[in-house]
């Protein structure tokens, strides 16, 4: 075997070590999940979302964007009542596993941005959609309806600490799709929370890193 041969299997084996390689394959396998995602979306409903899309109003869609918002602020508040009920608190939690957490999933950038959307494309379509519709079908109650599809909605996130806030995210975003019917501002308000959530950790991971410089 030539020198050049051995000297080219070293280059690519460093090549697939290399902590860039590394990055694009995990933003690569980020980007095929939320594709399979989007498209399992459309496979649910895909007749409804393009309807949904053709009906869009200019004030329902500014509410929706305005709850997206408002909801995390009402989460806080409610996370901090809970953690002061002795009975209700939450399991310790480490800080730093959280920050290095928090820094990885902001060192991916844009294309977690996607992987944010495509989730709530995918959740609202099967927990507000496909469960609260079925439902509706088997003669149970909107209110019934709404209430247990929330709470598998905050089971599925598998974070115990975090059940009612889930399940209060969960009937908020269920509330938006039945009084519009429209699965399209639902999704809006999904994504605006989960964004602005997204934003707030990158603010705290760049905060911390600015003050470990110091």
């Amino acid at each position: 075997m030539s020198t050049k041969s051995i000297d080219l299997k070293i280059l690519i084996k460093r090549l697939l070590k290399s902590p860039l390689m590394r990055i694009n394959q995990s933003k690569l396998l980020i980007f095929f999940i939320a594709v399979v995602m989007i498209l399992l979306s459309y496979c649910i409903a895909g007749e409804k979302i393009i309807h949904n899309l053709s009906t869009i109003k200019i004030i329902p869609m500014i509410v929706a964007l305005l709850l997206g918002g408002i909801v995390v602020f009402i989460n806080v508040q409610i996370t901090k009542i809970i953690k002061k009920i002795s009975w209700l608190k939450y399991p310790s939690s480490d800080n730093v596993i959280a920050r290095e957490k928090h820094k990885k999933i902001m060192q991916k950038g844009k294309i977690w941005i996607l992987r944010i959307f495509s989730l709530c494309c995918l959740e609202e379509v099967v927990f507000r959609y496909f469960i609260i519709s079925k439902l509706i079908t088997f003669s149970f109650s909107v209110t019934f309806a709404c209430l247990i599809s929330s709470f598998f909605f905050a089971i599925l996130h598998l974070k115990p600490g975090k059940l009612i806030e889930y399940t209060f995210l969960g009937i908020i975003f269920a509330s938006i799709f039945i009084l519009t019917d429209n699965i399209i501002y639902s999704i809006v308000a999904h994504f605006v929370n989960n964004f602005i959530i997204y934003i707030i950790k990158c603010k705290i991971v760049l905060r911390e890193e600015s003050i470990l410089i110091k």
